[in-house]
């Protein structure tokens, strides 16, 4: 074979790769474990992360603002801070239901984002882990949640239901700065309740 032919079957090669690596992330497996962050393509519109990962990196795809959907597996336990911040036309997100904390900044400026579910697992939530999420509309907090920093859904002028644990009542205006029209709904954890009272 060729010089010449070897270098138009290694563009071949180089090409077929670079397309695959644009439509699928889970080509680059290094965004996952946090040693790098993904190279934005015009044409990422999803993500399916690999079922079996288990971390997803710091600012693995911040920036990617033509990013809209992404599907997380259940064997992901831990999302870095930033992760998709400005992500700005993300419209829909499917958690890990074994993801233990929510951190800092990780869907901060995700501007199309309309509702999201909070799994089960999850036990903290990071300061302006929703912040500037302008299109969010309804949230539910579920009661495994035991901590959550300030100005966490900050700027989130769209949204107007909110469920979530009698024990952050106090911390309501801190949670939620500038959101204006909102309608909160405290859960009580009567189970809780009646163990400590008997």
């Amino acid at each position: 074979m060729n010089k010449k032919v070897k270098n138009i079957l290694g563009l071949a090669v180089f090409l077929f790769l670079a397309a695959f690596s644009i439509n699928s992330a889970s080509a680059y497996k290094g965004i996952y474990d946090g040693t790098r962050r993904f190279k934005c393509d015009k044409n990422l519109t999803s993500v399916i992360v690999t079922d079996g990962v288990t971390k997803i990196g710091k600012h693995a795809f911040s920036g990617c603002t033509n990013l809209e959907s992404i599907t997380i597996p259940n064997s992901v336990k831990l999302i870095g801070s930033s992760a998709f911040h400005g992500c700005k036309n993300l419209t829909s997100i499917t958690l890990s239901n074994n993801l233990t904390s929510i951190y800092s900044n990780t869907f901060e400026g995700c501007k199309n984002l309309k509702s999201i579910i909070i799994p089960n697992s999850v036990k903290s939530i990071g300061y302006l882990a929703f912040g500037d999420c302008t299109s969010l509309e309804s949230i539910k907090i579920p009661i495994s949640v035991k901590s959550i920093d300030n100005h966490t859904f900050r700027g989130c002028t769209s949204l107007k239901k909110v469920t979530i644990p009698q024990r952050f009542e106090k911390q309501i205006d801190h949670i939620f700065p500038e959101c204006k029209n909102l309608n909160i709904t405290f859960k009580i954890i009567w189970i809780s309740y009646l163990i400590k009272n008997k």
